[in-house]
């Protein structure tokens, strides 16, 4: 199209747009992109029947509608379940919206820990929303106890009843890309505080090589605050005083990469010889000394 179009028109298109959104979103359009969509149709920049490719296309679809995350979270799961028995654990945002005893748990961690302990948000300002359980209550079963603590991940030394705990092992499943950067050495300094003498520090994090194939100069969530890639992450780690031990790819996707078209059916199983860098995420296994 390359004419302006009348009122009437531009409604009569518009109808068809928020059919496409319908039909592959399965939600209809929100205001910011109908007004969008609207000054392109007006002015001939765009017809609704460029809108079925443009929409399959969008890190919306890929990562949403697809059934993208559905599979992700099945390669963390397996990861998970891999990590070694840890007897005490200071999971940091490890509250599940369902699960009372945690997300670590709810992720296939097959170990029972004798002490788990969850830091995450207040229960009214938590990621997934408020748990549909009470965080209040210790629970305790056969082979131990999980304890809920509320308050800051980049502020430890703030949460009274952490105190002078030591752990075993401190985890982050997909928290350290929510820590502002300029709060991160800080939380890394204190994870380590709060560590036993080779005690392990074991995290995941989105590969933002794959991220940016997917989202251009976005993050994947507007929680983000920085999405790292892994010779970076590990890098910065090294410099707070931690042993890295290794890195660990988590749902490889090394045709995405190559090409930077992201294709969320592409088959992590097929390539066995992906890096850590070539995955669309990745987790860091390090230690103190």
């Amino acid at each position: 199209m390359t004419r302006p179009l009348g009122d009437s028109e531009v409604e009569r298109l518009m109808a068809d747009v928020d059919a496409a959104y319908v039909k592959i979103l399965e939600r209809h359009i929100d205001e910011a992109a109908a007004a969008r969509y609207r000054f392109l149709i007006a002015n001939g920049r765009i017809h609704p029947d460029e809108l079925p490719g443009i929409l399959l296309s969008s890190p919306e679809y890929l990562l949403n509608r697809s059934g993208f995350y559905h599979r992700l979270h099945a390669s963390r799961a397996a990861w998970c379940a891999e990590l070694p028995s840890w007897s005490t654990i200071l999971d940091i945002g490890g509250s599940s919206p369902t699960h009372e005893l945690g997300a670590l748990l709810e992720l296939g961690y097959r170990h029972h820990p004798a002490e788990l302990h969850i830091l995450d948000r207040p229960e009214d300002d938590q990621f997934h929303g408020r748990p549909s359980y009470d965080q209040r209550i210790v629970r305790t079963r056969d082979w131990g106890t999980v304890t809920f603590h509320h308050g800051d991940a980049g502020h430890l030394d703030q949460v009274p009843d952490l105190g002078n705990r030591r752990f075993d092992a401190v985890f982050m499943g997909q928290v350290i890309e929510h820590i502002p950067p300029t709060e991160l050495p800080g939380m890394l300094d204190q994870i380590r505080s709060h560590l036993v003498p080779r005690g392990s520090f074991v995290f995941d994090t989105p590969n933002r090589a794959l991220t940016k194939v997917v989202m251009g100069d976005g993050f994947l969530t507007e929680d983000h605050t920085r999405e790292y890639e892994p010779k970076e992450l590990a890098e910065i780690v090294r410099r707070h005083g931690f042993v890295v031990d290794r890195i660990t790819g988590i749902h490889p996707m090394p045709l995405s990469l190559a090409t930077g078209n992201f294709d969320p059916d592409e088959r992590p199983d097929e390539a066995h010889d992906a890096t850590p860098e070539e995955c669309f995420c990745f987790a860091v296994h390090c230690h103190i000394d």
